[in-house]
């Protein structure tokens, strides 16, 4: 080991007294940087990720430049053979400059520590998901080093083992990439696929430590480093074949072992989720279900062997994630995979199960082929059935799954009718991809609240757990109003939506409400004000412009928002889009008189403000930027006496839970089933709803916020080298000054 650290010190020691290493490491980190910041703040997602993924494409280039001299030199200078002469082996000499070319990619990555930061006092940072994309980083560096150590060694030539070095490193990383796969042979696609760099990289900056994936770094980077290490030993053995064709032997073994061990390693999971979600873990609310479950589960994958390369990864999480429920439920949770390809009888019966054969475009000497395959999954429980036809992501698979699991194992399901009768959103229509998620745990229903001859056509079922009113078109007469404040007198819960104005984006005008839904809600004593919520600074981009002449700029009526952190309906903030939404207002005291716990549910950053007597709703309108605060689009009551009356939810938004909005932004539905599972009272599942759309987005406090922020970053990348460079050759000066006293000792 005492070797080694010395064999590291003066590798380290050369590498600091050379200019050329304070040049490679700014340069690169400006690059890196500077390609980074270009998208980082138009995308405004509080995540490093993209950052890192950046960096293996300059890793190729950056890593080899600094590895090319490392033994190539040594040779071509014939000091190789003196080197080795030393009391040190050569292994450890390999080592101790693999170890010392490893620090200064090690130091690159240290310096997004500032950035991370600074990007976590604007948003909703990841820190676990972060420290594994830094480990990520860390183990790629690491086994491009060693490949490059193994041209060097291998070389004479510097020139020649970096032109070398960054060619093989780049096959190795594209290797992987759909370019290359897409053009071979499916089985040879995904046989490349596991050996590739890409897909475990990818891999593991979603923020999961996966043991493949680490090991696939090690064993690669011990392997080349056993490469170099042979052509170091040929220096000593010279003309000893015998010798050297035995440590021959043991190499090639080695790299047999190391592709068998990838290869067959694919099929052992094992992982540490260290994002702050736990989002590639099974959630309590899944533990929660499985326990549960009264009798077996059959969770069945049909897929076939054809899938292609770009989907081995879906296939891989996919597999890990059926592998975890049945460990967590043991013999009540049975996993089998199927290959309707291998047998007709099995496409039957996949057939027959809804599972059918799906079209993939595949590459094929520069044309689209199209193959069939199969890649869906069907949960069984007693003689249901639930079919996914096709997983095309694994996002929100644990939720689908366990959701469906829910809905066949569970008895009886708590009743939400949706009002109808007043122009109404329905389940049906605007709502139906909303209303296809709450059906997997909700009995959905519709109730008919028209009145005919000041008797209602319809009383609200005592068996209904929430009633859901969203943007009725006329208003409602007593009969119902009072109807509905029974219902929540009695115990009942109400969802209810709906604007204090109406937005018409084709003329881009204002008209006033036709329903009467503050009449309601003035018992409750809270109000959808008659004005439009908007942000400066968190809202959505929209698309300006007709024709050939386009852009794209900001529109504060379109709000970004999130939900309070004091809202017991939802876990941790989630991304709401609210489009022309209208605040929400509340008596305090009239509601602690009566009873009510208010808590908001949406809000906006503290850059919002309040249009009010709106007229236009035009993109290129100027809002009043001043006495901006925290604005609260949606609230949720509660009563202090638990079971003394119902729970009550108003958001100041009618277009919240829509096909569009809950398509362009998750979040909506999740919060909007977080409620309605709040308002029956069943949160099972709505901690899992809510799981992947966690809200990231950042928001500045002022204008020049960005590009203080990437000053700052590129300053750090700077002044590291520049600082260490300038301590380094003054320490350096100094010791030129000195004159020699015997028995003294110089030191660096």
């Amino acid at each position: 080991m005492r070797e080694i650290w010395s064999v590291l010190k003066h590798e380290w020691l050369r590498l600091r007294v050379n200019p050329a290493s304070y040049l490679l490491f700014a340069v690169t980190a400006l690059i890196w940087f500077f390609l980074f910041f270009r998208q980082f703040f138009l995308i405004g997602e509080a995540s490093l990720r993209p950052l890192f993924e950046l960096f293996p494409w300059l890793a190729i280039i950056f890593l080899p430049a600094l590895a090319m001299g490392a033994l190539a030199k040594e040779k071509s200078e014939l000091t190789i053979e003196l080197l080795l002469t030393h009391p040190v082996k050569s292994w450890q000499v390999l080592v101790g400059k693999f170890f010392s070319l490893l620090s200064l990619p090690v130091l690159l990555t240290l310096t997004s520590i500032p950035l991370a930061a600074a990007v976590s006092a604007v948003g909703h940072f990841d820190w676990g998901a972060y420290v594994v994309q830094v480990l990520a980083t860390w183990l790629f560096s690491a086994s491009i080093v060693a490949f490059a150590l193994a041209f060097s060694a291998f070389l004479r030539d510097q020139v020649a083992a970096l032109l070398s070095s960054v060619t093989a490193s780049f096959l190795w990383l594209v290797l992987g990439s759909e370019l290359i796969t897409s053009r071979l042979p499916l089985q040879l696609g995904t046989a490349l696929n596991t050996i590739a760099i890409t897909p475990h990289i990818s891999a593991l900056y979603r923020g999961v430590i996966d043991f493949r994936d680490v090991w696939f770094f090690v064993s690669i980077t011990v392997l080349c480093l056993a490469v170099s290490w042979l052509y170091l030993e040929r220096q000593k053995f010279g003309r000893r074949k015998q010798g050297f064709a035995m440590l021959q032997q043991a190499v090639l073994l080695l790299a047999i072992v190391t592709v068998l061990s990838n290869i067959v390693g694919q099929k052992i999971p094992g992982r540490i989720d260290l994002t702050q979600s736990r989002l590639y873990s099974l959630s309590s609310a899944t533990k929660s279900v499985v326990a549960d479950v009264p009798d077996v589960v059959t969770l069945t994958l049909y897929v076939s062997n054809n899938v292609p390369a770009q989907l081995q990864p879906v296939l891989r999480d996919t597999k890990d994630l059926l592998a975890d429920y049945h460990r967590l439920g043991g013999s009540r949770v049975q996993v089998i995979q199927k290959d309707p390809s291998t047998s007709e009888a099995l496409q039957q019966e996949a057939a027959q199960l809804g599972v059918q054969a799906v079209q993939f475009n595949v590459i094929s000497q520069e044309e689209f082929n199209v193959k069939s395959g199969y890649f869906g999954l069907v949960i069984s429980y007693a003689d249901q059935h639930q079919t996914m036809p096709f997983i095309q992501s694994t996002d929100d698979l644990e939720y689908q799954i366990t959701s469906l699991m829910y809905q066949m194992t569970r008895q009886d399901k708590p009743k939400v009718a949706f009002a109808a009768g007043h122009g109404e959103k329905s389940e049906f229509g605007e709502l139906s991809d909303w209303g296809q998620q709450l059906s997997r745990q909700f009995d959905l229903g519709e109730i008919n609240l028209t009145v005919t001859d000041d008797t209602l056509a319809e009383p609200i079922d005592s068996q209904t757990k929430v009633l859901v009113i969203d943007a009725p078109t006329s208003t409602y007469e007593p009969a119902v109003t009072s109807e509905i404040l029974k219902f929540v007198d009695q115990g009942g819960s109400l969802l209810l939506l709906g604007s204090g104005l109406i937005a018409d984006p084709q003329t881009q005008t204002v008209a006033p409400v036709e329903h009467n839904l503050n009449t309601l809600l003035a018992e409750l004593h809270l109000k959808i004000e008659p004005d439009f919520v908007y942000d400066v600074k968190s809202n959505e981009t929209i698309r300006v412009g007709q024709g050939p002449i386009q852009y794209l700029m900001p529109y504060p009526l379109w709000v970004k928002a999130a939900t309070s952190q004091d809202s017991p309906i939802v876990a941790s903030p989630q991304a709401v889009t609210v489009t022309w939404g209208s605040s929400v207002t509340a008596q305090q005291d009239a509601l602690s008189q009566a009873g009510w716990q208010l808590t908001p549910l949406i809000v906006t950053s503290p850059y919002g403000g309040l249009l009010q007597n709106a007229k236009s709703i035009a993109p290129n309108d100027t809002l009043d930027q001043t006495n901006l605060a925290s604005q609260t689009l949606g609230v949720s009551l509660a009563p202090t006496t638990e079971g003394a009356k119902g729970r009550v939810v108003v958001i100041g938004s009618g277009d919240l839970l829509i096909n569009e909005l809950v398509q362009a932004s998750p979040g909506n539905a999740a919060v909007g089933t977080s409620a309605i599972s709040w308002l029956a009272g069943d949160s099972v599942l709505s901690g899992l709803a809510t799981k992947t759309s966690i809200d990231r987005s950042m928001v500045f406090s002022f204008d020049k916020q960005t590009v203080v922020l990437s000053v700052l970053s590129y300053a750090v990348v700077l002044l590291l080298p520049g600082m260490m460079g300038v301590v380094v050759f003054w320490k350096r000066s100094r010791l030129r000054k000195q004159t020699f006293q015997k028995g003294g000792l110089f030191r660096l």
